[in-house]
């Protein structure tokens, strides 16, 4: 990546990758996920409105977890990258987190008197 410091250095790699702006290319619309500073491994945070059920969300995580070995060969045939991470997919509640407080709010809202 055009600099002297040795591979395999993690620390070195975390400096190089924060100093570049690498987040900006190396994640999903600049946000979503984390990279290990090696490259190796993506994390990847994912989301469903409807999050009440567990045993639906393990249905998910589980088939995203099935798709990495394909998503990781698309991924790999259509990014200029010379090595392409691992994938690692982890629920992230905030969306629906988010919508809840909003339908709190909005209750809030509607029972004020006007």
């Amino acid at each position: 990546a055009g600099t002297n410091d040795p591979a395999g250095n993690a620390a070195a790699g975390e400096r190089v990758f924060a100093a570049k702006g690498c987040a900006y290319c190396h994640s999903a619309q600049n946000s979503g996920g984390h990279l290990a500073p090696d490259l190796s491994h993506a994390l990847i945070f994912w989301s469903a409105l409807s999050s009440d059920d567990p045993e639906a969300l393990g249905r998910i995580e589980a088939g995203l977890e099935s798709a990495a070995p394909f998503l990781r060969r698309r991924l790999a045939q259509e990014l200029p990258l010379r090595r392409m991470p691992e994938l690692r997919f982890r629920f992230d509640p905030s969306l629906a987190l988010g919508s809840e407080t909003l339908r709190v709010l909005k209750e809030i809202e509607d029972d004020e008197p006007a």
